[in-house]
This record gives C-alpha cells, structure tokens and sequence, in this order.
C-alpha cells in the first residue's frame, strides 16, 4: 500500500517559548527541525514532528492533551528528570488494564508528558 502521507506534525499553543524550548531541546533532548518567528517544530522518535505556536490558544485539562512517550528506560527516566527539577505527577507505576508502566509529568505550558513502558501479555 502506498502511503498518502509523507510527515506529521502535531501543533500545541504556548505563552512561554524559551520554557518551551528548554523543556523539549534539554530535558527531553529533541532536535530542533524549523522554528520562525511565532512556532518551533521538534523532531520526535518515529518520524513526527510536535510543534508550539504563539499564535495557538492553549487547551490544558487532565485528559487532554497527553503526549506519549514510549521507553525501556521508565526508571531512570523518572530520576533524571527529577533531579533536573521537572514537574513529576506521579511516580512509575503498572497500569494492568494497559499493560504499561509510566508516570506523568508536566511541561511548562501545563501539558502532561506520559513516559511509559508497555509491557506484553503475560
């Protein structure tokens, strides 16, 4: 099958840019993939782009929106960024019902980031 779609990019407002920026260049070590006067466009893994505006109106709730992250590295993840002084909701924790092992923290703008393992059927 031949795909239709060539990228992705996933936009999200923010009032704090160089919070933004920090957050995701240093803590969560995304390249910078283009940025102009009112937006920056992070490469993530897998090939999407996750991108902040100025010009976007921020949604902030518990359930919307989540950014995941998925990683062996649940653990030593959580202390790294704890130690880095990161906003961290809960620590890592088994969810059975989702087979996953995460925690959430929040980024500067209020969004919460899920840094999760999944795990296979037993």
């Amino acid at each position: 099958m031949e795909y239709l779609w060539e990228d992705s990019v996933i936009f999200m407002g923010t009032q704090d840019m160089d919070s933004t920026h920090e957050f995701y260049s240093k803590n969560l070590g995304f390249s910078s993939y283009e940025e102009n006067g009112e937006s920056k466009i992070y490469n993530m893994p897998g090939g999407c782009k996750l991108a902040f505006s100025s010009k976007i109106k921020m949604q902030r709730d518990f359930k919307n929106p989540i950014i995941s992250l998925t990683t062996p590295y649940v653990d030593s993840l959580y202390t790294k960024f704890k130690q880095e002084g990161v906003c961290i909701k809960n620590k890592p924790k088994y969810n059975s019902s989702s087979r996953k092992y995460y925690f959430h923290m929040i980024d500067p703008n209020g969004y919460i980031i899920e840094i999760q393992k999944k795990k296979s059927k037993i």
